[in-house]
């Protein structure tokens, strides 16, 4: 992908020392969540954020640059906003990815993922907006210990047609009925009920 990436820049020392300080305490996140800082005027991604985007977005790792901070090596890369909107695009339209948007100093966090574009409507048009229209939540009703007879209920609401939809139905141990219905909506992320771990929701 051709386009002009901008420096990553700082007031001075103690903006550039609190910007990776800040960074480096955040919380671990998932392997398919991208983190990305809001500079104003461009963005940029680091470490192994800046991997994924040098080999999905730019399909070169030479777009990737390292700086030394708070005892670690960081790697980094900078995004244009053409490039930010395509990345957003690919990232969680096609992949399916959760993207977490931060302000300069990795603070305000806004949150996308495939059921939830909200924040990042701005950068969307309305094919894209269409592709994806589904919020959808399910829950394992009964769990029987024979296998052919677990009951599912799944709701879910069309942002386009502002309709809400719901369904109860048995299934088996492999869920093959669940997966034919979320096949036919289109149906890329759902909610599940907290239960503090994957296997108490039923679903695990």
């Amino acid at each position: 992908m051709s386009s002009v990436r901008p420096d990553l820049k700082f007031a001075d020392k103690s903006d550039e020392s609190s910007f990776y300080k800040s960074y480096l305490r955040l919380p671990i996140k998932s392997h398919k969540t991208i983190r990305i800082a809001d500079r104003g005027d461009y963005y940029t991604v680091l470490d192994d954020d800046a991997e994924f985007v040098a080999d999905s977005v730019y399909k070169t790792s030479s777009v990737i640059k390292t700086t030394s901070a708070q005892g670690k090596s960081i790697k980094y890369i900078t995004l244009s906003p053409a490039v930010f909107t395509n990345l957003i695009k690919l990232s969680v339209l096609n992949l399916g990815y959760k993207i977490e948007i931060y302000d300069k100093n990795w603070s305000n966090p806004k949150f996308a993922s495939p059921g939830n574009l909200n924040e990042i409507e701005e950068f969307l048009n309305s094919s894209d907006l269409n592709s994806i229209n589904l919020i959808s939540s399910l829950k394992l009703i009964s769990n029987n210990s024979s296998s052919d007879n677990k009951k599912i209920g799944l709701s879910f609401y069309d942002q386009n047609t502002k309709k809400i939809g719901l369904c109860e139905f048995n299934d088996n141990e492999l869920f093959s009925n669940l997966e034919s219905v979320l096949i036919q909506l289109g149906i890329k992320e759902c909610l599940l009920p907290s239960t503090g771990n994957t296997a108490g929701n039923g679903f695990g």
